[in-house]
């Protein structure tokens, strides 16, 4: 029995080391109830990148853009006084506020010295030792056809967290017509959840562009290669507790047919950040893109029923008869949302699918409002319309029928004396 005490003692001396060592953190971060709080520096903002569009319906997605291209596309107008006001709106001063307030960097297509030293050694300890996730859209152009240099890129702090090193090369054009890279998109790893939907090899995914060869760093995956070609296209890396990808296309270059016409375009990039994330990825991805767009449907009608209401309201009419039915509808909106941050995702279709067929009944009512509130200037119209032909029409009969003021016209003779 002693012996038998004395090596249970044993096995609690070497075990109470384990015990007390903290467990050391899984790959990922995110905010509360598991929500992923984007900061996207660069090409952020419509109408330069649908990319807010596409990913702002999913509960789980806290976008924040950050416009920093200010040489180019959009934000060009504004300068580095704006530029700098949206540094100072959307970046912490300090690295724990930053830690506090975002978990996936997206940094696309801009000049490295547009923030600043500190900020980059941010996004790296942030990836390396908390665990946040870091995305890469474009940035290289290669040799002669950058529009900003590369220089500054590598040697910034953030360069070493990148899954593949940029090269002074361009990718070459293997066809007539071509831009720099073949132009009908990127082929996808079968299998891999990141890109593995339904219909994506009916779709180019990115556009053709201009872009920099890019070369996979020792423990980075390729998942994605530019079509006909081994250029690789997506890069996947873990990079110390966090995530890493890179993408040699740029958020401007998305493939707008997708943006028009696949419903799984927005689950090809929402895969993607769960997986920075440290979030898994649904498995029945049928089910959670139809709540997907379920919600994006019901934004968009709730903004069109809304308009209707600040249309009457322009007639002097009240739209408080559907304020009831809209507070109804963002109760169940946000009732969607929780089920759905819980992974419940039937529950979550089920509570979709009922505020639709609510929001259906207050399109309807909204039209009723309106030919309500729009009825006295349809009579007014009416009367004004009426009245006007009426008159018009006395006058004829008067002149042409009745004859009643004719005259007839006579001719005189201008007497001349001799």
């Amino acid at each position: 029995m002693s012996s038998m005490i004395s090596r249970v003692h044993v096995a609690i001396l070497f075990a109470l080391p384990l015990l007390l060592c903290p467990i050391s953190p899984a790959l990922g971060k995110t905010g509360p109830r598991g929500v992923i709080r984007i900061i996207c520096i660069g090409e952020s903002y419509y109408p330069e990148t649908p990319l807010p569009l596409l990913v702002q319906s999913d509960p789980k997605v806290d976008y924040n853009p950050l416009p920093a291209n200010m040489g180019e596309g959009t934000f060009t107008w504004g300068g580095p006084a704006a530029l700098k006001r949206f540094v100072r709106i959307y970046i912490p001063r300090g690295y724990e506020g930053f830690l506090e307030r975002y978990d996936l960097v997206i940094l696309s297509d801009y000049p490295e010295i547009f923030l600043e030293p500190s900020h980059y050694r941010w996004f790296e300890m942030a990836v390396r030792e908390r665990g946040a996730g870091l995305a890469k859209y474009e940035l290289n152009y290669g040799s002669g056809g950058a529009s900003y240099p590369m220089d500054p890129w590598r040697s910034s702090a953030i360069y070493p967290a990148f899954p593949a090193d940029l090269e002074d090369r361009h990718m070459p054009t293997l066809g007539p017509g071509g831009w720099g890279r073949p132009p009908d998109g990127v082929r996808v790893m079968e299998g891999n959840p990141l890109g593995d939907l339904p219909g994506v090899n009916r779709y180019d995914l990115f556009g053709s562009g201009m872009f920099g060869i890019e070369v996979p760093r020792e423990g980075s995956q390729t998942i994605g290669w530019f079509r006909h070609t081994e250029y690789a296209a997506i890069i996947t890396r873990e990079y110390g507790s966090g995530r890493t990808a890179s993408t040699v296309a740029g958020l401007d270059w998305m493939d707008y047919f997708a943006v028009r016409s696949w419903d799984f375009y927005p689950d090809f990039f929402l895969n993607q950040f769960y997986w920075l994330a440290g979030e898994d990825i649904p498995d029945d991805i049928l089910l959670v893109n139809e709540i997907r767009r379920g919600l994006k449907d019901l934004r968009i009608r709730t903004q069109l029923v809304l308009s209707v209401v600040e249309f009457i309201e322009t007639f002097g009419a009240s739209g408080r008869e559907l304020e009831g039915d809209l507070n109804e509808v963002d109760e169940l909106r946000a009732y969607t949302g929780d089920l759905y941050l819980d992974q419940d995702y039937e529950g979550a279709s089920d509570a979709i699918e009922r505020v639709l067929a609510l929001m259906g009944e207050i399109e309807s009512n909204s039209i009723v409002l309106k030919d309500r509130a729009l009825l006295w200037v349809y009579a007014i119209e009416w009367l004004a319309v009426s009245g006007v032909s009426l008159l018009c029409g006395s006058i004829l009969y008067t002149l042409m029928v009745r004859r009643s003021m004719y005259r007839e016209v006579s001719t005189t003779r201008l007497s001349v004396e001799a």
